[in-house]
């Protein structure tokens, strides 16, 4: 487990001890209330961290693989929601007796009191977290990207809700420390909100310019030039997110090549859905926002040993530097559609020679023994020591990583590339 892992999980159990003393108080509250409302404030800072780890400028700080940072942030998420409903379930057993009663004490709002404005907020809160819980959970694979996105936008106004909520009634009041606690969480989020609405708008974004683009059927050429400060070099592997416009959803990719004396990006893209579809239509001296770099995916390549990479069409990207290398300890299987779908086709011929097998369309599709045959000619048959990066779609992938273990590759040398998005 990566250390900025291990750091992250320890910030997360530290931050939910002082809510522990909750549970010492002794007068005006029985212990099912203190047990509902300890859990309700464990909760509430688990999706207080989900909602930070679900922020990838702040991962990239830590040094945190977004991969990681998403699967934390899933499980904050899953957990969170439950120690969260315990509360309602026991102020449910408490106040009401009917079915009828239940429905509405929890769903409709009532304004006789101060005391019943602060409810609401809770009321508010579990209608939020409802919603985004059954439609990531229960209704994800049948929700486009899009619309489950801006759903999920919900926890944003919840964690409001959860926070005004959490002022309710008497006991923060009763544990100062505790309130300026809470009180200063919830000015961090406010800020986090800030920030990720800066993001969004492009103002702290680096803004690069489209100064050459090429298109040959799905396959997009593109080179961006800084309009001022460029980003940094990528490591080996990285990528980028690239955002269309102010507020504009970005999207992931891998950084082609970087030019050190200018600061220019190269991409390669395949151009299958609505966003590359207009990207690929800009013209030259469009503007776009670049966020990056993000990922660790080939930080422990090392090519001194043997190496195998597979890779599927723009695939091949994020491997591009390491083999310009130009290790002899490193092997390419390279699947691609056609002929013109091909990255730097020619330049790999010369670089790699007899270790690049290149499988191309469905008249010489990929097969498991040719990974068998290439595999044994750079092991001679002791599999144990090879290392595998897979950057290719989800069918190949998942063929290439089945013959891979059953020839012998341990599951911890095959590594596969992921956005985490």
């Amino acid at each position: 487990m990566p250390k900025s892992k291990h750091l992250i999980i320890l910030a997360i159990l530290i931050s939910l001890l002082p809510f522990g003393y909750i549970l010492t108080i002794t007068s005006d509250y029985s212990q099912l209330q203190l047990a509902g409302s300890f859990w309700a404030y464990v909760g509430a800072v688990l999706l207080w961290w989900q909602i930070i780890l679900g922020t990838r400028h702040l991962c990239r700080w830590v040094n945190l693989d977004m991969v990681e940072a998403l699967n934390i942030h899933k499980w904050l998420g899953k957990y969170g929601t439950i120690l969260i409903l315990i509360h309602p379930i026991i102020q449910i057993y408490r106040y009401t007796y009917t079915l009828s009663e239940a429905i509405n004490w929890t769903f409709v709002p009532q304004f006789g009191s101060q005391w019943q404005l602060f409810l609401n907020h809770g009321r508010l809160a579990l209608v939020w977290l409802l919603i985004i819980y059954i439609s990531s959970v229960i209704l994800r694979s049948r929700l486009r990207y899009q619309p489950w996105l801006y759903i999920h936008y919900l926890a944003y106004v919840m964690v409001i809700n959860v926070f005004v909520h959490g002022y309710m009634g008497t006991m923060l009041n009763q544990i100062g420390w505790l309130k300026l606690l809470w009180s200063v969480a919830f000015l961090l989020y406010v800020g986090l909100v800030i920030y990720k609405v800066l993001i969004g708008s492009g103002t702290l974004a680096t803004k690069y310019r489209i100064t050459n683009t090429t298109l040959d059927q799905t396959l997009l050429q593109l080179v961006l030039s800084p309009v001022n400060k460029p980003l940094r070099k990528p490591l080996g592997g990285q990528y980028l997110y690239l955002q269309l416009r102010a507020f504009g959803q970005g999207h992931p990719f891998s950084v082609l090549s970087y030019n050190e004396s200018n600061g220019d990006i190269q991409l390669s893209i395949r151009v299958i859905g609505d966003f590359t579809d207009r990207l690929s239509k800009l013209a030259i001296g469009a503007k776009v926002h670049l966020d990056g770099y993000y990922g660790h995916y080939t930080q422990n390549l090392d090519t001194s040993t043997p190496t195998l990479i597979i890779a599927g069409g723009v695939g091949l990207a994020p491997f591009w530097s390491m083999i310009n290398q130009h290790s002899p300890n490193l092997s390419l299987i390279y699947c691609t559609s056609t002929i013109t779908d091909s990255l730097n086709l020619k330049p790999l011929k010369q670089l790699l020679g007899n270790r690049l097998s290149h499988h191309i369309g469905t008249t010489n599709r990929l097969k498991p023994t040719d990974i068998e045959l290439v595999l044994n000619s750079i092991t001679g048959g002791n599999q144990s020591q090879i290392q595998v990066y897979i950057c290719a779609g989800q069918s190949l992938t998942k063929m290439a990583k089945t013959e891979l273990l059953r020839l012998g590759v341990t599951k911890a040398n095959i590594h596969i590339e992921d956005f985490g998005y």
